[in-house]
């Protein structure tokens, strides 16, 4: 049996988030089977649009991805549930356990996705963090590492947004 664990940061007050402006956090993650480690926005009740900065996840069978992606539509059971390009990011694997850098910018025609200040991807049209609120969240899957835990699936130095010049 596998125990899970997780932890998060939430900004608590989502109107303080600028109508277009930039999210960012610094990051180590370890790299082992059963990761499941993300930073991303949401509304208040944590439904769509949500916003993937990135959403690390190993499952068994050594299946490993770090994606971002935009999931928008009315809720994820619903036939309109959809993703704006979803993509995944190729990370050197000398990368993981040291500090790596995430960060989205929100524009009105665009949204664009940055990893140790290397653009990696941009969205087709503009997106608002308004009235959102940001997490930052490590876990394990519930397919997790074999052995004793617990185990640390996501280190974070800062976590931080501000507005941009529009």
């Amino acid at each position: 049996q596998t125990p899970y664990n997780a932890g998060c940061i939430v900004t608590k007050i989502p109107s303080t988030t600028p109508a277009f402006g930039r999210i960012e956090t610094e990051v180590i993650i370890p790299r082992y089977e059963g990761q499941w480690p993300a930073f991303w926005t949401t509304d208040l009740e944590a439904v769509m649009p949500e916003f993937d900065v990135f959403e690390y996840m190993w499952g068994t069978g050594g299946r490993e991805t770090i994606a971002g992606n935009i999931h928008y539509g009315t809720d994820y059971k619903s036939s309109k549930w959809k993703f704006d390009s979803p993509s995944e990011y190729r990370i050197p694997k000398e990368w993981f356990g040291k500090k790596m850098k995430f960060v989205a910018e929100f524009y009105p025609n665009n949204t664009i996705y940055y990893i140790n200040n290397i653009p990696v991807w941009e969205s087709v049209r503009g997106y608002s963090p308004n009235n959102r609120v940001v997490w930052l969240n490590g876990g394990t899957h519930y397919q997790g590492p074999e052995g004793d835990g617990p185990w640390l699936s996501l280190k974070s130095t800062y976590l931080k947004f501000y507005s941009l010049k529009e």
